[in-house]
């Protein structure tokens, strides 16, 4: 008999936006659940997370969740661990942290874990020590990220890198061909080279290094198209600084899609151009996808990325050398079919079936050694 055997299971992830933190949470409710494991997902009222479950028809409770320090919010947290017996609860945000920890001040959980997948310094302000203090467990989604933590001064044994995880099967009937319909109305797009980005129009993303770097690459070329996907607060000065730069005819902001994959699909080559980066799914989702990728050599990105392997890395922050290898790879086909090769075979390991399963190991751990304590 599993110990972990009708042991109540707690997600708990507070965004009401649909990036890869929501990801991961959607996937490890879901596939607990398909192995027959008791678990729910305290998610943002109205989110695109609460959407999901809800289409999936997947326990969860929606709360609205005004901010970290919503003690209204933590007082209902807590009556739902109550009510459901939690063991373990898996947090999966920054605020998420803050509440589940407040939570835990009315109703304590056997385990708290807690997932990290940004890859800046946590603070150091009272709350700040007090929370970060709290969980059993933290799960970084890189080596990158667990070594900031321990840099931070936590204990080693606390922190566990566990890769996020695709669902690879999905990728196997991905159809692009629509889009061409779609974008018809640009001039020649069928021949132009396409580049994709998919990623929040947030300061971390650095989508100015990347808009400056197509303003290099224009004196040069125009054979080419870029199509930044994602919605974000800097959406309204990208698209400014896009029309300064006078990039009206070579970037084209979709704004957030269903079908991000899809556009990934559609492009020739892919480019994540992050200042900081935990890991990014949307880069394995383009290895997976067999596309040439470009991305900054920043956070986790380095351990998928391999440069000149499996993809290009460049330096962050710096539009002359992402412009650079834009253009090595719009001249050269073959490096492009090289890298994308060696891309999607090494996708392979970053299956979402592998990080359930180290995933589960670490409840199942952290639940035997509670009740070693407890006796």
């Amino acid at each position: 008999m599993d110990i972990l055997e009708n042991l109540p299971i707690i997600h708990l992830n507070t965004a009401d936006s649909w990036r890869g933190g929501e990801k991961q949470a959607f996937y490890l409710t879901s596939s607990l659940h398909q192995r027959g494991f008791v678990t729910y997902c305290i998610c943002q009222k109205n989110s695109p997370l609460h959407e999901m479950l809800s289409e999936n028809r997947l326990p969860h409770f929606p709360v609205r969740m005004r901010s970290e320090l919503d003690i209204i919010a933590a007082g209902k947290i807590s009556k739902l661990l109550k009510k459901t017996d939690a063991k373990i609860l898996h947090m999966h945000t920054s605020h998420a942290h803050s509440l589940g920890y407040l939570a835990n001040c009315f109703y304590k959980v056997p385990v708290n874990i807690v997932s990290r997948r940004v890859d800046f310094k946590p603070g150091k302000n009272f709350f700040s020590r007090l929370k970060y203090g709290f969980p059993d467990k933290y799960i970084a989604v890189s080596k990158a990220i667990r070594d900031i933590l321990i840099n931070y001064g936590m204990s080693e044994e606390k922190i566990t890198a566990v890769y996020s995880g695709v669902d690879l099967i999905q990728y196997k009937n991905i159809k692009s061909d629509y889009l061409l319909n779609e974008f018809s109305m640009l001039p020649n797009i069928k021949k132009k080279v396409k580049l994709a980005n998919v990623a929040a129009l947030t300061h971390q993303k650095d989508h100015a290094t990347l808009l400056r770097a197509v303003g290099i690459i224009i004196k040069k070329f125009n054979n080419f198209i870029l199509f930044i996907t994602g919605d974000g607060e800097l959406k309204d000065s990208l698209i400014k600084l896009r029309d300064r730069l006078g990039l009206g005819d070579h970037v084209i902001f979709t704004g957030f899609r269903n079908d991000a994959l899809n556009l990934i699909d559609f492009a020739d080559i892919f480019i994540m151009s992050s200042r900081l980066e935990g890991l990014g799914t949307s880069i394995i989702d383009a290895m997976a996808l067999k596309k040439a990728i470009i991305a900054t050599d920043t956070g986790g990105i380095p351990e998928l990325i391999r440069n000149e392997e499996n993809g290009i890395l460049v330096p962050r922050e710096n539009s002359e050398e992402l412009a650079g290898a834009i253009v090595k790879l719009i001249q050269d086909k073959s490096l492009r079919r090289k890298l994308s090769r060696c891309a999607f075979k090494d996708a392979q390991d970053y299956s979402i079936e592998n990080t359930v399963n180290k995933t589960i190991d670490i409840y199942r751990d952290l639940y035997c050694v509670y009740l070693n304590k407890t006796g």
